[in-house]
């Protein structure tokens, strides 16, 4: 986490807890579930996970509830204000390769699967392969040069910082790369609800289960 924070300030845990406002997000109940073909997903107090089945075109979403009440004073009881810091820490995983499956873990205003198209920011997963996303009026993508081993966890940190503005991307608490460009990096305060979405599809071959893991979720946000 330090090296995540520390190119701003010597913080300490007392002061995350101090200046900031913790984000902690259970993975047993709360989600909801939107299925597609053979898709399924369950629920765990560790982790969640979505799977698409075999069958083609199949995909399987969990959403959060709007994540209400997580950024006091910021124009609405489930607004995001994007002018202020923001860290978004996660574990997840992919299992079973198949080249057209896509999974994601997106912080956004649509509870719906795909890629950005409003206020958000998180990682994708081509396949086995990690790419940073965000979106302020335009799509951002990076390549994270980073390839999943099957079934195997990496801890992934997104922090949003306004005053450069950028956001960086880290796997393992190394950083991976950084999105700098202005519209691609979400500003303002996204007042609609916000959530946080689980998600993977396959393509129209289908053949295999495709599974996308999620688990340990926390994060902190600037007063």
């Amino acid at each position: 986490m330090r090296r995540v924070l520390g190119g701003i300030a010597p913080i300490q845990l007392a002061h995350l807890m101090r200046d900031g406002n913790p984000l902690f997000i259970p993975t047993n109940a709360g989600w909801t579930e939107v299925l597609v073909g053979s898709g399924t997903s369950n629920l765990s107090p560790f982790s969640l996970d979505v799977r698409t089945g075999t069958t083609a075109s199949s995909s399987a979403l969990r959403q959060t509830q709007s994540l209400n009440g997580i950024h006091p004073g910021a124009g609405g009881y489930s607004a995001i204000n994007y002018d202020k810091k923001l860290l978004l820490v996660f574990s997840l995983a992919r299992a079973n390769s198949d080249a057209q499956a896509v999974g994601r873990t997106q912080l956004k205003r649509a509870a719906t699967i795909g890629a950005l198209a409003d206020l958000g920011l998180g990682v994708r997963e081509d396949n086995l392969v990690l790419v940073g996303e965000s979106y302020g009026s335009a799509l951002g993508e990076l390549d994270l040069s980073y390839t999943l081993t099957d079934a195997t966890p990496v801890r992934i940190a997104i922090f949003h910082n306004p005053t450069v503005p950028s956001i960086q991307f880290y796997v393992n608490w190394v950083l991976k790369d950084t999105q700098t460009t202005a519209t691609k990096i979400p500003s303002g305060v996204a007042a609609t609800d916000n959530f946080l979405v689980r998600s993977i599809a396959n393509g129209i071959t289908g053949g295999v289960n495709a599974l996308g893991f999620l688990s340990n979720i926390w994060g902190w946000i600037e007063p």
